[in-house]
């Protein structure tokens, strides 16, 4: 990749554009097995993103919603890969990027809020060493400027006495509070992209609500507009089963999202509806 084209995919636009900040043209994803056998799971999805722009994934377990977000992101299993399509992120093409050039963009120009805060907090450093990491590995060297910028972060995303926060551990704070944590964490440097799994699930419903608005400042601070790309699980519905915890996050997807798509056997469908049918997923994850 040139220079020119490697600075322009860092860049943020002067202006407002209307040109989508993400594109997915028929992707196709597969698993291999463990005797080596390819599986499609995700079958020749398509969608797009604009600036500014918060869309929803909506479909039950297993209907190829984290598939789909991990092959954007460049985060696919190692016994995953793309059979074909097209992943084009702020006009660029991106999905046959090796692991480092993910590494340079991951934070700075598109985030992954993770669905699964125990999972993805180190339990043995403080909340604030761990938001400020993304801030002194893309450049901030400052002690002085990273230790603001943390406090600002976790009071943005509505953590009470941030200096208290920031000096406590993943297992002092409840599920909530760890949720926001890595909330913080994405939205730190203010990418053009941020993906979301299920990032309320542990927060009321009230509280839901702001975290898409979240962007929409940081935007205005920056001129960056800022998008969302939510997964969530419908009301009620987790493979096939009842999923007592899923209806709010779904209610408060619909609302902050400007389409929505449906998931169900690894294909998205009915684009720019405000609601989606909970179809019965036969493959994907």
């Amino acid at each position: 990749m040139s220079a020119a084209i490697e600075e322009r995919i860092h860049a943020a636009p002067a202006v407002a554009t209307t040109a989508p900040v993400l594109e997915v043209q028929d992707l196709a994803v597969a698993y291999r097995d463990a005797a080596g056998q390819a599986q499609r799971v995700v079958h020749g999805v398509s969608f797009s993103v604009a600036p500014g722009e918060v869309v929803a994934l909506v479909g039950e377990s297993g209907s190829g919603k984290t598939t789909t977000a991990q092959a954007v992101i460049g985060l696919l299993a190692d016994n995953g890969h793309r059979e074909h399509g097209s992943i084009r992120l702020q006009g660029t093409e991106v999905s046959g990027w090796p692991a480092a050039r993910w590494n340079a963009i991951r934070g700075r120009v598109v985030s992954l809020v993770p669905q699964d805060p125990t999972m993805s907090l180190n339990p043995v450093r403080t909340v604030g060493d761990q938001v400020g990491e993304i801030l002194r590995i893309h450049g901030l060297r400052d002690r002085t400027a990273v230790e603001a910028r943390v406090l600002e972060l976790l009071d943005r995303v509505g953590l009470s006495q941030p200096a208290l926060r920031a000096r406590q551990y993943p297992h002092e704070l409840s599920g909530g509070m760890r949720q926001r944590v890595l909330i913080a964490i994405a939205i730190a440097l203010r990418p053009a992209l941020i993906i979301a799994d299920e990032p309320t699930s542990a927060l009321d419903v009230t509280v839901q609500r702001r975290i898409p608005d979240l962007g929409s400042r940081s935007a205005q601070r920056r001129p960056r507009l800022v998008t969302w790309l939510v997964r969530f699980t419908p009301p009620g519905r987790h493979a096939g089963r009842p999923h007592p915890g899923a209806g709010p996050h779904a209610g408060a997807a619909a609302q902050s999202a400007k389409r929505l798509y449906a998931a169900a056997a690894g294909r998205c469908a009915f684009p720019g509806a405000r609601t989606a049918p909970h179809a019965q997923a036969r493959h994907g994850r």
